[in-house]
């Protein structure tokens, strides 16, 4: 990631700079922090991602809700039943505002702006 950073950077900036100036110094004179991109491609380095060979990968996570008690789960799908209720009442013509049920009961539900619903949180 740096070496091609550093090859289009060169062929960006070829005219401005003179070839004896430190490639770090024309960094520093353009407002570029070379130890950000440092961190960024260790961060996305230390990602470990196991591919098939046609590069899919090989541990499926699941990203499914969890509950681990009988009561977390009663109170999902009692959640689920109030915006079943909810969309319903809606969909007789009836408007409402969703950010007003996110701050009334705050931290409850999430909006999802894939479907334009409520969901349980």
């Amino acid at each position: 990631m740096i070496e091609v950073f550093a090859e289009l950077f060169k062929a960006q900036y070829k005219d401005v700079f003179d070839k004896r100036i430190l490639t770090e110094i024309q960094y520093q004179n353009v407002g570029f922090h070379l130890e950000k991109l440092r961190s960024y491609q260790n961060a996305f380095q230390s990602i470990e991602i196991r591919l098939d060979a046609e590069l899919k990968p090989l541990d499926k996570k699941d990203f499914s809700i969890y509950l681990t008690n009988e009561k977390h789960i009663q109170t999902y799908k009692n959640k689920e039943k109030f915006l079943k209720a909810l969309n319903e009442y809606v969909s007789t013509g009836a408007e409402i505002k969703e950010a007003i049920f996110q701050k009334a009961l705050p931290m409850q539900f999430n909006y999802d702006y894939r479907t334009n619903l409520l969901t349980p949180n």
